[in-house]
């Protein structure tokens, strides 16, 4: 009898032959996204390639973080468990041979804690495109039924689904309270928590008992651990989710927001709800994803006695799904602010006393009062504080700067804070029950009360405004912590750090010794956008805000009788005689004194090595050893090659003096705050801000290459 004929290869079968040849053959695509819908068999690919490619290293994304999934790769590749040589991990891996090893990633679209999350496009653009782009990683990556979001360069297989639904759907679609249990978001529901679902999908009150029974009853469909319930195949709850409209998602969710806020009513613990059980774990990290859903993410994100116990990942989880880019100066831009200067693994209370800081520090006294209200017991709350944020961007956050060898003064019968800048190198002086400032800056050791010196002494660099070459000298690439020294002043406790001085109230005074560790730099960077629109950016030149950056005395204004007649540009004459123009050295440029030194007169020929008959420019300082003129007729301010420089082919810095003021503005203040970010990651935002806002004013002048200078490497 002849053998029975081969049955020709299926999908699957193709596509597992397809990538045992693009490994071998090491074609010219650098990875494998395989993609599929629902009952297509492409994690069962994953699971035969395990065993058949040499020695792979192979990782399932369900329910991680990308940051989870990419411990879970470094520990593979034997990469020790160190923060020095994990926040580099892109280096460490290709040491360790990534590119010698298949590494496959099965479920990346279930990453994450909730069904619905992020982590999916985290794990692929923040963990294994840049594994593959800049390691030499050879990737397989299991993802969802669109195939349209692997990198370029990557070799994209789709499988198509079978013909048969997977095993259980029909039996779960007969059953309402299985069918609820679909749209849990952990993928471990508490018995409450289910009995929530089936009201919100069905209106009617079920037993807790009697879905316990059931579910034993089921156990083809559902296991049952410690009181949680949760599906045997998560193709069911794909399933289930993709045969509800939009329309009866956000009301099933909206139902069941009115039982959750109830419950968190109910949840009291000092280490937040997740302390408290699994229902309380739920919320903690559910919440925001059904918040989102029901349309009630803003009630959620913007009450502080909630936002206190959720968990960080949920709840920015929840803001990137609903925009591209996170308010500043609320909760949640305090969170993404807070993740990127490696905050967001600290434990429950510990987080809401940096997100209480962060409230006080921006005047949001209803944010810091509802987290002090919120039933958590904060390890220490904020006083008072002269601290730069991470990611704030205001003009008053430059009186305090970056500080260190903070110690305990006497001064004019008072307790006072003393600290030394850490960039200019002169002290300050704080009284340590108010924080009002008493003395300083100081450059001859400790001052008396009352005793200062200009913020930008006449003449003098004070180094506030450090650039990008002398920040990695000094080792930013490593990120440090918010805070480096800790001092105990009284009943209370100072901080001091890279972003200023906070004065702080220990929760329980004889245990605690500072906060918890932190490494000053998110593993992967952003989990968010924060917008900045909020904060200080200047369109035109002002006054008021010259004062504030420079301080009054440093801005100075011509008299209408000390205007040259040659300077016959209105714009030029209208800032100079009203708003004026800072004399300062600073930020590799030094200004004239208008008021007492008047605007020196030179001629095209002195300006420019001939005379062009282009007629006469003004001295207004020098810049990296070049002189900024402004010409008299047109208005246009120019920085003029330093002696030994190359001819700078755009050397306009400004289409007016207008534009060059309202420039310096923005500039001074972005340069200034560059000192004061923690990690790599904040510095290059601050940076990218910066020049974004002088293409914004004028985006001619900004070409000038000495606005852009001293914002990158120049060894």
């Amino acid at each position: 009898m002849a053998p029975a004929p081969t049955p020709p290869a299926g999908p699957a079968d193709q596509c597992f032959s397809r990538i045992q040849s693009w490994w071998e053959d090491r074609g010219t695509e650098r990875s494998v996204a395989v993609s599929g819908a629902i009952g297509s068999g492409k994690t069962e690919v994953l699971l035969r390639l395990r065993d058949a490619l040499p020695n792979p290293v192979y990782v399932d994304a369900t329910g991680l973080t990308a940051e989870e999934l990419l411990g879970k790769i470094l520990d593979a590749f034997g990469v020790p468990d160190l923060w020095p040589r994990r926040v580099d991990w892109l280096w460490q891996l290709e040491r360790a041979g990534v590119s010698g090893r298949p590494l496959l990633v099965a479920n990346s679209h279930r990453a994450g804690r909730t069904r619905r999350s992020m982590q999916p496009s985290r794990v692929l653009k923040r963990v294994l495109d840049p594994l593959v782009r800049h390691a030499g990683a050879r990737v397989i990556v299991e993802s969802g039924p669109e195939a349209d979001h692997a990198p370029r360069n990557w070799l994209s297989l789709q499988l198509q689904a079978s013909a048969s639904v997977p095993p259980g759907v029909d039996a779960v679609s007969r059953q309402p309270a299985l069918r609820a249990l679909a749209f849990a978001e952990l993928r471990s529901t508490p018995l409450p928590v289910w009995a929530a679902l089936v009201q919100a999908v069905t209106g009617e009150l079920v037993d807790e008992d009697a879905l316990a029974t059931l579910a034993q009853d089921l156990p083809d469909l559902v296991e049952t651990i410690e009181d949680q319930v949760r599906f045997v195949d998560e193709r069911i709850v794909d399933a289930m989710r993709a045969e509800t409209t939009a329309s009866d998602r956000r009301r099933i969710n909206a139902r069941l927001m009115t039982r959750l806020l109830a419950f968190a009513e109910q949840l009291t613990s000092p280490e937040g709800w997740s302390a408290t059980g699994p229902a309380g774990h739920y919320l903690a990290h559910a919440l925001p994803a059904h918040a989102l859903q029901a349309e009630r993410f803003d009630d959620v994100s913007g009450d502080g006695r909630l936002v206190a116990h959720i968990a960080p990942t949920a709840l920015l989880d929840a803001a990137n799904q609903r925009a591209a880019a996170i308010p500043s100066e609320t909760l949640v831009g305090d969170a993404a602010a807070l993740w990127v200067a490696g905050v967001g693994s600290v434990s429950q209370p510990e987080w809401a006393a940096w997100l209480h800081l962060m409230a006080t520090v921006r005047g949001d006294s209803q944010a810091a009062q509802a987290l002090e209200h919120s039933g958590i017991a904060l390890p220490w709350r904020t006083r008072w504080a002269h601290w730069r944020p991470p990611y704030g961007w205001r003009a008053r956050y430059l009186r305090g700067g970056s500080v260190t060898e903070i110690s305990e003064v006497e001064a004019g019968g008072r307790v006072a804070v003393a600290a030394k800048g850490r960039w200019d190198q002169r002290v300050r002086l704080w009284d340590a029950d108010s924080g009002d400032l008493i003395a300083g800056p100081w450059s001859d050791g400790i001052p008396e009360p009352g005793q200062s010196e200009p913020l930008w002494p006449r003449g003098q660099d004070n180094d506030l405004a450090q650039g990008w070459t002398e920040l990695n000298a000094f080792g930013s690439s490593l990120a440090g912590p918010q805070f480096t020294e800790v001092l105990r002043v009284g009943d209370g406790v100072v901080l001091a750090g890279i972003g200023g001085v906070v004065m702080v109230a220990p929760g329980e005074p004889d245990a605690f010794k500072q906060p918890e560790p932190t490494h000053g730099s998110a593993l992967l960077g952003h989990f968010g956008l924060v917008d900045n629109n909020a904060q200080d950016f200047w369109d035109e030149p002002d006054r008021t805000v010259l004062e504030e950056l420079f301080e009054p005395q440093a801005v100075q204004r011509l008299e209408a009788t000390g205007l040259p007649p040659g300077l016959r540009n209105e714009d030029a004459r209208h800032v100079l005689r009203e708003v004026g123009l800072p004399a300062f050295t600073g930020a590799e440029m030094s200004l004239v004194a208008v008021a007492e030194e008047g605007l020196t007169e030179l001629t095209a020929e002195e300006v420019w090595g001939e005379d062009d008959g282009s007629g006469t420019y003004y001295l207004l300082g020098t810049w990296l050893d070049g002189r900024i003129v402004v010409h008299g007729d047109s208005g246009t301010v120019h920085r003029l090659p330093a002696e030994g420089e190359e001819d700078d082919s755009d050397p306009e810095a400004a289409a007016s003096v207008g534009q060059f003021v309202t420039m310096l503005q923005n500039y001074v203040l972005g340069r200034c705050l560059l000192p004061m970010a923690s990690s790599r990651t904040e510095r290059e935002d601050v940076r990218d801000e910066v020049e974004d806002s002088l293409t914004a004013i004028d985006e001619d002048g900004d070409a000038s290459r000495a606005w852009t200078y001293a914002l990158y490497d120049n060894d």
